[in-house]
């Protein structure tokens, strides 16, 4: 039988274990808000990865029992600090103020956008909270669930631009990245950034 690539590490000294995962292991093709409890999936080679990763540190716990391990599974983090790691969410800011025309094509798909600032602060939550609580070993980080369209919407609201946003009438949704934070929120963590908040330190 084969073993763990990680069996042969030392992990014995290593009470606490954060892996950082992702939604992408949800169904994106499910337009709903996923939990923890939702199957995944393996349809593309960085879910795979992540899939792959999250069993790989679980069976940490296969060799060293005391080691307490979690992997956090977050949607679309912004960090508006670093200059073009927001993408196409920081791209059509900086063309709505440069007077460009953007086009989006399917703006009823959605995902779930959070700061940066707030994953740093449920990492360490987490961590304080395996001091004195068994936690669950997957948890889903959550900021704000929200559309394409309603992201446009809110750009146009709190940002002073010229350009102008084509928004194609299909109401189809591609894309779904909904993701249910229920879990650690009932442990006592939130987040603190809203979207409006992440646009404007985007700008």
């Amino acid at each position: 039988t084969g073993s763990s690539p990680l069996h042969d590490t030392n992990v014995n000294n290593i009470p606490k274990i954060i892996n950082i995962s992702s939604q992408s292991v949800y169904p994106q093709y499910l337009n709903v808000s996923k939990t923890e409890e939702y199957p995944v999936i393996y349809n593309n080679t960085y879910a795979f990865q992540k899939v792959i990763i999250e069993n790989l540190f679980d069976s940490i716990k296969e060799f060293s029992p005391l080691s307490k391990v979690v992997s956090l599974r977050l949607p679309r983090v912004i960090i508006p600090s670093i200059s073009g790691q927001s993408g196409f969410f920081g791209n059509m800011i900086d063309d709505y103020v440069e007077g460009k025309t953007i086009t989006i094509d399917y703006p009823e798909n959605n995902t779930n956008l959070i700061h940066g600032d707030d994953v740093l602060s449920a990492i360490c939550f987490v961590i304080n909270k395996m001091d004195n609580q068994i936690l669950p070993s997957t948890l889903n980080l959550s900021g704000k669930d929200i559309s394409l369209r309603e992201y446009v919407n809110l750009i146009k609201e709190n940002i002073n631009g010229s350009g102008t946003f084509i928004l194609q009438e299909s109401k189809e949704i591609k894309s779904s990245s909904l993701v249910n934070g229920d879990l650690i929120k009932d442990l006592g963590w939130t987040h603190k950034y809203s979207i409006i908040d992440i646009i404007k330190q985007l700008k």
